[in-house]
């Protein structure tokens, strides 16, 4: 109850038993059943979270008798977040007088804050399209805004400077 779920491979379980015999049990997500009914013991069924909207669900399993008498289980909520995190905030500036261009020895910063909890991302910097050789300084800086800083050596090419950021959440998505 009140886990987070994802992926496309979920395994729901369910213990049964009865004064005769469990002929199956049956799991269903906001009322919608998943799969067919597994006859055997241990129960379960594998659920595709991808097919149902990132958000709050309910999940029953209901349990048969052979004299077709029915059980149903506490419901269990969970949350499905198949979304990948978005940068919903992103700033680019240098230390240099014009400070949307840098040159060798200036300090480059991005700012950028997610529409979500993050763990530490992964920042990479280039100029021309070739990666800087130097690893960026990445420090977290409250809610979930970031910094990511570097100082272009003196084989940097003047001009412009791009970025890639990934950005991954505790289910695991990443985005960049």
């Amino acid at each position: 109850n009140a886990s987070t779920i994802y992926g496309n491979s979920v395994s729901l379980t369910a213990n049964a038993s009865d004064n005769v015999s469990v002929a199956g049990v049956t799991f269903y997500i906001d009322g919608i059943r998943i799969g067919s009914e597994d006859t055997s013991s241990p129960y379960g069924v594998t659920l595709d979270s991808t097919t149902k909207s990132d958000g709050s669900h309910t999940i029953i399993a209901v349990a048969r008798d052979t004299s077709n008498n029915y059980a149903t289980s506490t419901a269990a909520t969970v949350t499905i977040d198949n979304s990948a995190p978005l940068l919903t905030s992103v700033t680019l500036a240098s230390n240099n007088a014009s400070t949307t261009l840098a040159k060798a020895g200036d300090r480059v910063t991005l700012t950028f804050t997610s529409n979500e909890t993050i763990s530490t991302p992964t920042v990479v910097f280039t100029s021309g399209g070739v990666v800087a050789s130097s690893t960026p300084l990445i420090t977290y800086v409250s809610g979930n805004t970031w910094t990511a800083s570097y100082i272009p050596l003196s084989s940097y090419t003047d001009g412009a400077i791009g970025f890639t950021v990934t950005a991954t959440d505790a289910s695991g998505n990443s985005s960049n």
